[in-house]
Order: C-alpha cells, then sequence, then structure tokens
C-alpha cells in the first residue's frame, strides 16, 4: 500500500473534522457574543484547532507505525508524524506568545510528549486506548476554556460564566460516556478478531453480555445526568423542554435499541443511528447557547 493510501486510510478524518467543529462550536456558542472580553480571537482559535488537529493526526500514524514496524512505508510515516507533531507543536508555540502567554507553551509540549508515549505504549483497540481516546475531545475543550477564560467581567456576566461552565462541564462527561459507549460498541462487532489479536477490550474482558450489560449501565448513568441538567435549569421552560427533547429522549431511545440489539448488523446499525442522535443534541446545545445570548 502506498504511503499516501495509508495516511488516508489510518486517519479517522470524519472525526478529526467533527473535533475541530466541536472546538469552533465552544468557542461561538460558549465563550463568542456574551460581551466577555476573550483571549482568543478566531484567527487564535483556527491556530489552536490547527495545532491540536496535527497531534491527533500524529497519533493515529505513529499507532499504525509502531504497529507495522517492518514496513518500509511505515518507516516514511514515522517521518511525517514526527512533522506533524513538531508543527503541532511549534504552532502552540506561537499561538502562546501570540496571546502574550508563553507558559501555555508547556500545555503543547505536554500534548505532543503524551502523543508520543499514547502511540507507543497503549495497545490497538485496547480498553486502554478508548479510555484515553474518550477523554481526547473533553480535554482539548477544557484546554479552550484555560486558555480563552474571560477577563474582567461583571456579577450578571460572571453569573452568566459560571451557567456556561456548569453546562459545558455535564456535556463534556456525556461526551466522555458517549465515546467510550461507542468503542465498546465497536469492540462486541469485532469480538472475534480482537480475540484473535488479543487486544484487551471491554468485550473480551469482560464477555459480550456483561460488556452489554455495562454499555446500558453508563447509558442509564448519561440519561440520570441528563435529567440532572434539565431540572438543574428548570426555572427556564425553553432550556428544560430543549434539553429534554434534545437530549434525554434520544437517550431512552438508544438504550431500547441496545436491548433489543443481538446480533452484529443490529449493533452496526445502532452505532449509525446514535451518530444521528449526537448530531440532534449538538442542535440542542446551539438552542441552549441562543437562549443565553439573545433571551436572558
Amino acid at each position: 500500500m502506498k504511503i499516501l493510501e495509508i495516511f488516508f486510510n489510518v486517519i479517522e478524518w470524519k472525526r478529526l473534522l467533527y473535533f475541530s467543529f466541536i472546538i469552533f462550536l465552544v468557542k461561538y456558542c460558549f465563550l463568542y457574543g456574551f460581551g466577555f472580553e476573550t483571549t482568543l480571537s478566531f484567527v487564535d482559535i483556527t491556530i489552536f484547532t490547527f495545532s491540536c488537529m496535527l497531534f491527533y493526526i500524529s497519533i493515529y500514524i505513529l499507532k499504525h507505525y509502531y504497529h507495522n514496524k517492518i514496513s518500509i512505508n511505515s518507516q516514511n510515516l514515522k517521518i511525517i508524524s514526527s512533522l506533524c507533531l513538531v508543527l503541532g507543536f511549534l504552532s502552540g508555540v506561537c499561538l502562546s506568545f501570540k496571546i502574550q502567554k508563553p507558559y501555555f507553551s508547556f500545555l503543547f509540549l505536554f500534548c505532543a510528549i503524551t502523543a508520543i508515549v499514547f502511540s507507543k505504549y497503549t495497545e490497538k483497540n485496547s480498553f486502554l486506548s478508548h479510555l484515553i481516546k474518550s477523554f481526547l475531545l473533553p480535554f482539548t475543550i477544557l484546554c479552550v476554556w484555560a486558555i480563552d477564560t474571560p477577563i474582567n467581567l461583571t456579577t450578571n456576566q460572571w453569573n452568566i460564566f459560571f451557567k456556561l461552565q456548569f453546562i459545558t462541564m455535564v456535556y463534556l462527561l456525556l461526551s466522555f460516556i458517549s465515546t467510550l459507549i461507542e468503542e465498546t460498541i465497536k469492540g462486541i462487532t469485532t469480538i472475534n478478531e480482537d480475540n484473535l489479536n488479543k487486544r484487551k477490550t471491554m468485550s473480551i474482558l469482560l464477555g459480550r453480555k456483561r460488556a452489554k450489560s455495562v454499555i446500558l449501565s453508563m447509558m442509564f448513568f448519561s440519561a440520570i445526568l441528563i435529567l440532572f441538567l434539565a431540572f438543574s435549569l428548570k426555572k427556564s421552560k425553553y432550556l428544560f423542554i430543549t434539553i429534554v427533547l434534545s437530549n434525554l429522549l434520544p437517550q431512552v431511545y438508544t438504550m431500547y435499541l441496545l436491548t433489543k440489539a443481538t446480533t452484529n448488523k443490529s449493533y452496526r446499525s445502532l452505532l449509525k443511528k446514535m451518530k444521528a442522535l449526537h448530531a440532534f443534541g449538538i442542535m440542542g446545545v446551539i438552542a441552549i447557547a441562543y437562549y443565553f445570548k439573545y433571551v436572558i
């Protein structure tokens, strides 16, 4: 296989585009347009996103390299991944100095080192790799909050900002659980292949039935978390109804579909429907941000 073919097949480009979209969504929905004085301009957030994407690309390529060291093409891919790491780090350093916060360069150095360690020492499609993969997006958004925290806020703006932080943290936890659920379901569909390759996925460690029970438990916890968020904002009927319709009902429907899933085909169908329901949930996030921007 040619290097270019490997490059495009190894990297989950749809996931990277989704990550980029979420970063800009957080910036626009929860930091921009509230009258907050923030650190990052849209040019800065573009540089930040570019740096993150290079780190993620490097992780995908490095993991492929460490599992296919014999191939000559893999040796060339190592050079490409190293170049992505360096460019990602330098982009982060340039951003840190551009916003006059050079100490944030250490954050990007940490990300570069972590990318190497994660790629080299975690097994492909293992439970640990699924855990770390689930944490990537929440960690990225937390970095955006850390770098772009508003300054010189009034009392009313602080109240709004704290509410936005609370909502964001709940959605980040939901994102972590949702990604872990998706990876575990994928593990159920590939349990035979993973068993042959001695991969320590949740489905292998617990068995197919127990893994399904764990997934159902995580979905139930997510539903409780969504319900908690809805009731914490119940003073606004708009927010309560929006969260119930865009998040809680899709979550309950997903739980129902999981209980009916028995074959690999039904699990794959569930994954496709989950992606569509996630898009519906994102629309709910936008609707919540609209309320805080233009109604309060």
